[in-house]
């Protein structure tokens, strides 16, 4: 099965899933989060003849659903500093100054840091047809880091990205083989 193929039958079960148990309500909202480790790796989410967010994109519309795609950057050198040089508080947002003024990103510290300085974590949207405000999408986006059953506060990236991770660790031991060439 193709990669787009797949993409799409995912997203219909969802959505099918989702109507079903919502008393016949479509789903009309998307929210993809898609973590990446580091800057280096967007020509998955952009490449035009494999691209994620052509797929997303497809999958929305199939469902006259509005989708936003938020891609979550894990590993970054960026460091940010509170008052009197310690560390910023779980939930500081960071959108202006260090931002790249043409586009829709910022930084959350989502977790209080045990040792050393923390590392925030970098978001920016690369598409979004809901227009949400800035302090709302930062919000959820704070609180889905909330939402991870294993752990009883905060993770680094929202909760879906590490299930994500985790289930891709799972299929790659118990298969014992590397992912395909599409999925790298």
């Amino acid at each position: 099965m193709e990669v787009e193929e797949a993409y799409t039958e995912a997203v219909n079960s969802i959505a099918e899933r989702h109507t079903r148990f919502n008393n016949g309500a479509s789903m009309n909202k998307i929210i993809v989060y898609r973590q990446i480790e580091t800057d280096d790796d967007m020509f998955l989410i952009y490449d035009k003849t494999n691209g994620e967010l052509d797929y997303a994109k497809k999958a929305a519309k199939n469902l006259n659903a509005k989708l936003v795609y938020v891609v979550a950057v894990k590993r970054r050198s960026s460091r940010f500093f509170g008052a009197s040089m310690g560390n910023p508080r779980p939930g500081t947002v960071i959108d202006q100054d260090v931002t790249l003024p043409n586009r829709f990103d910022f930084y959350i510290v989502s977790h209080a840091g045990r040792k050393g300085s923390v590392m925030p974590t970098y978001y920016f949207i690369v598409h979004d047809d809901l227009e949400l405000p800035p302090n709302v999408l930062q919000q959820f986006t704070f609180q889905m880091c909330h939402m991870y059953y294993n752990w009883s506060g905060t993770i680094k990236v929202p909760a879906v990205c590490q299930y994500a991770f985790k289930q891709a660790v799972m299929c790659g031991e118990v298969t014992k083989m590397a992912a395909g060439k599409k999925l790298r």
